[in-house]
């Protein structure tokens, strides 16, 4: 039975949360449950179970506010789900393909989570209930390679020779600087802003 998560909505107007479904990461996702976002109490809701379905069910998520007018669905994620990502597993690993790293999907999703954290402080703003990779990309880009990057730190031994786990790291540190500094600026934070 997974259990989906998500952080607290930024914003006060989001009144429900729509959780949609499906057996792979690409197929037609279909609608699981729309829940109200918070409970009796005024609480935020910020999980659902989902007894209908195994741990290799796909989740897409959106908050609506009362006119049930969203945005945009996050990404396509497995349990454990937090609504929104700056990046997936699946980019973590494409910047590591060159290397034999046992590192599991759970240790990636932690290194995201830590990640999406460090961007937002630079960034002294939070994209996640906006968060959209095709006007946000920078943003995207810049997260993996910081999530990629602890992931070779975190498993320098099993890396391909010292000094090829050194280029990378010299690589993904400087493309991690120059982007930190770019999502520095609050001129380019209110471009992404405004998109």
């Amino acid at each position: 039975m997974p259990t989906i998560t998500w952080d607290q909505p930024a914003s006060s107007t989001v009144a429900y949360v729509e959780i949609k479904h499906c057996a792979t990461e690409t197929g037609t996702f279909e609608l699981l449950a729309a829940i109200d976002a918070k409970d009796g109490d005024g609480d935020w809701v910020l999980s659902y179970n989902d007894n209908d379905h195994d741990d290799t069910t796909w989740y897409k998520i959106r908050l609506l506010n009362v006119a049930l007018v969203g945005g945009p669905y996050s990404i396509a994620r497995q349990a454990p789900y937090d609504i929104v990502t700056y990046t997936t597993i699946a980019l973590v690993r494409e910047q590591l393909t060159d290397l034999t790293i046992d590192i599991t999907d759970t240790m990636i999703r932690g290194f995201i989570k830590t990640a999406e954290c460090d961007m937002d402080g630079i960034m002294r703003y939070s994209f996640k209930s906006v968060f959209d990779p095709s006007k946000h990309g920078s943003i995207q880009r810049i997260v993996t390679k910081m999530a990629a990057l602890d992931c070779v730190k975190y498993d320098i031994v099993g890396q391909f020779g010292v000094v090829g786990a050194q280029a990378l790291i010299d690589s993904l540190s400087n493309d991690i600087t120059i982007g930190k500094k770019e999502l520095s600026n609050i001129k380019a934070i209110n471009y992404l802003r405004s998109l």
